[in-house]
């Protein structure tokens, strides 16, 4: 039985029958096997972690380009702000609510 499956495995000609070449092909299978995982493990965790860079790089920007937006809003005038109808103590919730957001 062990005999039969170990030769379905390896792809004997016949069953009960392993000799040097089944070993090298299942070596040689085995060894396809390993890469394979190691690619899908490797390559999972490369996507991982290239997608967590690129979440916080768009957090990265997105925080700048509301600091710059807030700074542009408390840079104008009090009078330019009752004019377009912003309190400048409303200013960081505005910016807040208001900017883009990447990925959303």
């Amino acid at each position: 039985m062990y005999m039969e499956r170990q030769s379905r495995i390896i792809g004997t000609a016949q069953a009960g029958q392993v000799n040097q070449i089944d070993y090298r092909r299942a070596y040689q299978r085995a060894h396809e096997l390993r890469a394979e995982a190691f690619r899908r493990t490797v390559g999972g965790a490369w996507r991982l972690t290239k997608a967590g860079a690129a979440a916080a790089w768009r957090r990265i920007q997105d925080g700048r380009a509301r600091r710059k937006a807030e700074s542009e809003l408390n840079a104008l005038s009090d009078a330019t702000l009752r004019d377009i109808a912003v309190a400048r103590g409303d200013i960081p919730y505005l910016v807040r609510q208001y900017a883009p957001r990447g990925g959303r």
